[in-house]
This record gives C-alpha cells, sequence and structure tokens, in this order.
C-alpha cells in the first residue's frame, strides 16, 4: 500500500488534502490510521465478495454484517449512511474509527448521482470542531459498473469543492486496491489535480452588508409550501418586515434559477430551513442545508434557523449535526408553533 499523488486544498488557513493510494482500505494499520472508512454496499447486503472492501475486511477479521446489527446511527431515510459503533481500540484488525457505509439504492439512485449523494450524505456522520480523515475506494465501479476513471474524475472534482467551502475533512484517501487499475488511474488524477490547482477558495465568510437584496433565504420543498405560508404571514407582522427569498416569489421569469438561488444564498443574513421528510428527500433542499451548515460554523453558529415542521419517516432521528444546532420543533406544521416561532429569527 502507498500513496500514489496528492493535491492540496486551500480553505482560508487550512490546508486539506486529497490523496491518492494503491491499497485497500481494509489494510490500513494501527500505525496510520483514519477516523472513517466508507464502504458501499447494496441495501442490507454485506455478503464478503471476493472483490469488495466488505469481503476485504472480512478476510481480516471485520464482519460489516455482524456491524450493521448493533449500529450506532441509521441515517439512510435521510442520507444513504450508517454508521458503525466505535471499533475497539487496538483490538480491531484495521486502523479505524469507525466504518461508515453507504447504500444508495436507498435513495433510489442511479450510479452518476452516487458521488453527489455521497458527499451529502457524509456531512452528517463530520464534526465541526474536529478535521477527520477519511478513507474510501473509488466507489461504484464494482457491481454498480460505473467507469473507474469516471468516478475518481467525480470523486476528486466533488471533495476539492466542498473541502474549500469548509468541509471538515482533513485528508480524503481515495484508494484503489488493484495495482494494475491504480496505475491506469494514476494520469486521472493528475490530470484533475492540474485543472483544481489554482482555483481561488472563498474569502473568510462574514455578514453581507445590510443593503443585500434579501434578509432571510428560505429553503424548504414545495411539499411544505403550507407551513411556509403560516410562517411569512406572522413574519410579516414585524417590524421592520425582513426581505425573504422565496423561491416561487423572488425569481424573475428569464433568470437562471441556480445562479439566483446561489446569489440570495450569498447575500442573504440568515437562513430558515423547513425540516421534513420531503425536505431530506430533495437534492437541492440538501445541497443548499449543507452549504448553510458551512457559513453557520464560519458565522459563529449565527446563520441557520431551522424549523423542525414534519417528522422524518419511521421515526427516523434528524442528522446528528443538526441535532447540536438550536432548532424549533413545528411538528406537524402546528400553525401556532410556526407562529410562535417567528419572533425568534434574529436578523442581526
Amino acid at each position: 500500500m502507498h500513496r500514489i499523488d496528492e493535491l492540496r486544498i486551500a480553505d482560508g488557513d487550512w490546508q486539506r488534502t486529497i490523496s491518492f493510494w494503491e491499497g485497500n482500505p481494509a489494510e490500513i494499520g494501527h500505525d496510520d490510521p483514519v477516523d472513517l472508512i466508507v464502504v458501499s454496499a447494496f441495501r442490507d447486503d454485506y455478503v464478503p465478495t471476493e472483490r469488495s472492501i466488505i469481503g476485504a475486511l472480512h478476510r481480516r477479521g471485520l464482519s460489516v454484517a455482524a456491524l450493521a446489527r448493533d449500529k450506532a446511527y441509521d441515517l439512510r431515510e435521510t442520507t444513504g449512511f450508517w454508521l458503525s459503533r466505535p471499533l475497539p481500540p487496538g483490538a480491531s484488525p484495521v486502523g479505524a474509527g469507525r466504518i461508515l457505509c453507504f447504500e444508495p439504492h436507498f435513495l433510489g439512485t442511479q450510479p452518476a448521482e452516487v458521488v453527489g449523494n455521497l458527499f451529502r450524505g457524509l456531512f452528517p456522520f463530520l464534526r465541526d470542531d474536529a478535521e477527520a480523515t477519511v478513507a474510501m475506494a473509488v466507489i461504484a465501479t464494482g457491481a454498480l459498473g460505473e467507469a473507474p476513471d469516471r468516478m475518481l474524475r467525480a470523486l476528486v472534482t466533488a471533495a476539492a469543492g466542498w473541502m474549500r467551502r469548509g468541509l471538515p475533512i482533513r485528508e480524503l484517501r481515495i484508494m484503489e486496491p488493484w495495482a494494475e487499475r491504480a496505475e491506469a488511474l494514476r494520469p486521472v488524477f493528475a490530470d484533475v489535480k492540474r485543472g483544481l490547482a489554482t482555483p481561488t477558495a472563498p474569502p473568510a465568510a462574514s455578514p453581507p452588508p445590510a443593503s443585500a437584496g434579501y434578509d432571510v433565504f428560505l429553503s424548504f420543498s414545495k411539499a411544505d409550501a403550507d407551513a411556509v405560508d403560516v410562517w411569512r404571514e406572522a413574519v410579516s407582522q414585524a417590524s421592520p418586515t425582513p426581505r425573504l427569498f422565496d423561491y416561487r416569489h423572488s425569481i424573475d421569469k428569464g433568470q437562471v434559477w441556480q445562479q439566483a438561488i446561489d446569489e440570495a444564498m450569498q447575500s442573504c443574513r440568515r437562513m430558515v430551513a423547513f425540516l421534513s421528510r420531503d425536505y431530506f428527500a430533495s437534492v437541492e433542499c440538501q445541497e443548499e442545508l449543507n452549504m448553510a451548515r458551512l457559513r453557520h460554523k464560519r458565522e459563529g453558529q449565527r446563520f441557520l434557523f431551522p424549523l423542525y415542521v414534519r417528522s422524518l419517516a419511521d421515526e427516523a432521528e434528524l442528522p446528528l449535526w443538526l441535532q447540536t444546532v438550536v432548532y424549533v420543533d413545528c411538528r406537524e406544521a402546528d400553525p401556532h408553533r410556526l407562529a410562535g416561532a417567528a419572533p425568534h429569527l434574529r436578523i442581526n
């Protein structure tokens, strides 16, 4: 097992690394451990096949099937991931703190969408107060059948974008177990590295000026529009009334949709997220929430204002990091609670 190449990512004063290795995550030792090893599986299928990382871990003496029977957290409903309990230090056959299992078919995705869901799903398992080291293989190239070069490009590009925004990963180790394929992917990594070498890092975040077009960005699924309207009506009674970005009313005809969303998120001083099952099923809402999380961290926990408006399916839990954010429980779109939450929003 050896490091082939690496890409350094700048995020203000932080330096993060994406490294490419020949080797199997199951071979990581206690002399150079990682916090998380990411494996992927079909739904509830942990059969240790010959070429899978789950199989390699099994041969080392670590059963993912056994870990799955006693999960620490199961967030497959909202993220596609479940997290194992901590592996016993020193007694585990691999140098990893935990196993994080990604089962994208819980989200009904096709392989080409897996990378986006992977990084959206990683967010809840990363701590804001500590940078993690994460190892994974070039995912979706086995039974899911994606081309290794395509997946490596997608992994590195997506990881670089999120790490520049503040994703708390100190090092992402992308590992290829098969020597011949690792050698074939060496120039692919180098090519992506060249293309990503010079973009500017985002400046340290500071609150936008009061003259910005909107004060508050509303992030919600259209299925929860009724709850949004109840809250909006209550907020409209405030003085002064905050300027709200609501995509239903705030995007001009002919304007580029994603550009309008991005500009509004940058200009707003707060974001109100209306959390529900439909919210977490929406790729767009998850993207907005993840961007808000990074800005919330940069701005001293002053950006994000979550309202929990409808319960998740099967009594699933909110993502771990959201459980540490002060939110208002307005389930099940209770109009009195929604109205009562309005005065708690502070713009400055």
